[in-house]
C-alpha cells in the first residue's frame, strides 16, 4: 500500500470537492440570462457624402446568438441605454454561467481520475490459506504402485 500516495490522493480530493462546491455555489446564484454574445459591426452605409464612405464605417451593436443551429442577429440600436446595459449584463451571466459549467464538469472529471487513484493504493489482496492457489486447492498426488 502507498501511504505517500493516499494522503495527496486524500488533498487532492478535498482541493477539488472545495472547488466544486465554489463552483456550484456560483452556478446556483445565477440570475438570468441571455444566451450569445455582444458585438459590433462595422459597415458603411452606401451614402456619397457620409464620413462612412471616406473614413471610419458606421458601427452597430448587435446580439448574435444560434437558434436550431443558424445565427440570428438582433441589432441592438433600438433599446435605450439602460435596457443596453442591462442586456449586456445578462450576456455577460450567461458566459460565466458556461464558463463554470465547463470547469465543473472538469473538475467532477478530475475528482473521478484522483478518486480512483485512491481505491487502486488503497486496495489490497486477500491473503491464501495455506496449501492454496490461486483460490483452488493443490492436489495431493498419487503415489504410483
Amino acid at each position: 500500500m502507498n501511504t505517500k500516495g493516499t494522503s495527496k490522493s486524500r488533498k487532492r480530493l478535498l482541493d477539488l470537492s472545495k472547488l466544486i462546491a465554489n463552483l456550484s455555489a456560483e452556478i446556483i446564484v445565477s440570475k438570468s440570462m441571455i444566451k450569445g454574445t455582444v458585438c459590433a459591426l462595422r459597415r458603411k452605409c452606401g451614402n456619397k457624402n457620409c464620413k462612412c464612405a471616406y473614413g471610419e464605417p458606421h458601427s452597430t451593436k448587435v446580439l448574435s446568438s444560434s437558434h436550431n443551429g443558424k445565427t440570428r442577429l438582433l441589432c441592438l440600436t433600438r433599446y435605450p441605454i439602460l435596457e443596453l446595459s442591462k442586456i449586456e449584463r445578462q450576456v455577460k451571466s450567461y458566459q460565466q454561467f458556461r464558463r463554470n459549467r465547463a470547469e465543473l464538469v472538469h473538475s467532477f472529471n478530475m475528482l473521478l481520475a484522483e478518486m480512483n487513484k485512491l481505491e487502486k493504493n488503497l486496495l489490497v489482496e486477500v491473503p491464501s490459506k495455506k496449501g492454496e492457489f490461486n483460490g483452488k486447492r493443490k492436489r495431493k498426488e498419487k503415489s504410483k504402485r
